[in-house]
C-alpha cells in the first residue's frame, strides 16, 4: 500500500509566499484596490492552521522504472484499463484528491480499471532527463505492461502536460483511445499569457538550471503566480469565510496542497518545455510529432473557462487529430479533474467516449 494520502500538520501553503504577497500589493496598488487583503490574510492563517485530516482513496504500487510508477485502487481487478498521465510541474495527487472527489475513484467505479502514472521525483531519474526518454522509457513501458495484465491496450488521458506527452506517446504506441484534458498545443494562440510569462522569467530559469543542474519548482511557482496576482487574493478571501466543516474547505484544501507540492525538473526536459514549446511553439508548426500518425479516436476536452491552457491552444490539438471529439466543460483549468462540475462535465463524458469506443471495436 503505497498512499492512503491523508494531509497532516502544517500545511506547505501558497510557495513561494513572499513572490505571492508582493504581487497581491503590488497589483492591488496598481489598480488602486484596497479591499480585501484582512480577508486574503485570514484566510492564509485558517489554511496554515487546518486541522481537519483529508483523506485520499487508498492506491497500490502495481509496477516500476525508476522513480516513475503505476499504481491503482487494490480492489479494481477488472473492467476497460485507462492510463491517467498528469502534468510534470505538480505531483499526481490531482487525480486523487480525496474521497467522493477522485477521478481514480470514479471511474473504478464506472466500471474501469484506471492505472495512474506517478511521476516522482524527476530530477533524479535518468529515464525522465527528456522528451523523448519520457516517451520512450516510461509512457510506452508503462502502457505495454497495462496491456500485458489486462490483455488489452489501454485508453489514455493526460491532463495538461500530461496531454501533450501523450501525443508523442500515441504516435509510437496506439492506444484503445486518447483522451486530452486542457492540453495545450498551439502555445501561441489565445492570449497566450502563459507564453508571455514563460518567456519574461525564461533568463532566471536557465541562469537556475546552470547554477544547479535542474530547474527548481520555485520557479514554475513563480510564473503561474504572477498570471493573475489578485486570484490569490480572492480564493483565500474565500476560504476565509467558509465553514471549516464543510465539503467545500476540505476540497480548497486538498486543491491547496497540491498546487503547492511541485516538483523540480531536469535541465534537458526544462529547456526543450520552454525552448521547443512556449519559444519555437514546434507541436503546433508539426516540428516536435506527426499528429496524424495518431492512430486511434480521441477526445479533447477544451474550456473557455481556462486561464492557464488558452481555448485556442487545446482546439489546435483537436483540429490537427484525425478522429477526435470535442467536449467544451464549463470548468476551469483544475476545475476540469476537481471542480464541482467535473464529474458530470469531464468524468461521465470520458467513461461515455470510452465505453463507446469499445462498443465500437466489438
Amino acid at each position: 500500500m503505497v498512499r492512503a494520502g491523508i494531509y497532516k500538520g502544517m500545511r506547505k501553503g501558497f510557495y513561494p509566499l513572499s513572490v505571492h504577497m508582493g504581487l497581491v500589493v503590488s497589483e492591488m496598488a496598481r489598480l488602486r484596490e484596497d479591499g480585501g487583503m484582512e480577508d486574503m490574510l485570514r484566510g492564509m492563517q485558517k489554511y496554515h492552521l487546518y486541522k481537519r485530516d483529508i483523506a485520499r482513496p487508498d492506491l497500490i504500487e502495481v509496477w516500476r522504472r525508476g522513480a516513475v510508477s503505476l499504481q491503482c485502487m487494490p480492489a479494481c481487478v477488472s473492467g476497460l484499463p485507462v492510463l491517467l498521465i498528469p502534468s510534470m510541474i505538480n505531483r499526481s495527487g490531482v487525480f486523487n484528491l480525496m474521497e467522493g472527489r477522485s477521478m481514480m475513484q470514479y471511474f473504478a467505479k464506472s466500471g474501469l480499471r484506471p492505472f495512474l502514472l506517478d511521476w516522482g521525483e524527476a530530477r533524479y531519474d535518468a529515464a525522465q532527463d527528456d522528451l523523448v526518454s519520457i516517451i520512450a522509457q516510461c509512457i510506452i513501458p508503462a502502457s505495454m505492461f497495462i496491456e500485458d495484465i489486462c490483455k488489452t491496450r489501454p485508453h489514455a488521458a493526460g491532463y495538461c502536460m500530461g496531454g501533450t506527452l501523450l501525443v508523442a506517446a500515441a504516435t509510437q504506441y496506439e492506444f484503445a483511445s486518447c483522451i486530452f484534458l486542457a492540453t495545450p498545443w498551439d502555445f501561441h494562440a489565445g492570449t497566450a499569457a502563459l507564453k508571455q510569462r514563460v518567456e519574461f522569467w525564461a533568463p532566471s530559469a536557465f541562469q537556475g538550471i546552470e547554477a544547479q543542474g535542474f530547474l527548481s519548482q520555485d520557479w514554475a511557482q513563480m510564473v503561474f503566480a504572477t498570471l493573475h496576482p489578485l486570484q490569490t487574493r480572492d480564493k483565500f478571501a474565500r476560504f476565509a469565510a467558509m465553514d471549516d466543516e464543510s465539503e467545500e474547505a476540505s476540497v480548497f484544501v486538498a486543491v491547496e496542497d497540491w498546487l503547492n507540492d511541485g516538483v523540480d525538473l531536469p535541465a534537458a526536459l526544462a529547456r526543450a518545455c520552454i525552448e521547443d514549446w512556449y519559444f519555437a511553439n514546434k507541436p503546433a508548426r508539426g516540428e516536435w510529432v506527426d499528429v496524424s500518425a495518431v492512430a486511434c479516436p480521441s477526445l479533447v476536452l477544451a474550456s473557455k473557462k481556462d486561464r492557464l491552457v488558452d481555448y485556442e491552444s487545446s482546439m489546435a490539438l483537436y483540429d490537427a487529430l484525425n478522429d477526435a471529439v470535442l467536449v467544451e466543460p464549463d470548468c476551469g483549468h483544475i476545475g476540469m479533474v476537481a471542480g464541482r462540475n467535473a464529474v458530470a462535465e469531464v468524468w461521465q463524458p470520458i467513461a461515455a467516449f470510452i465505453a463507446s469506443c469499445n462498443s465500437d471495436s466489438a
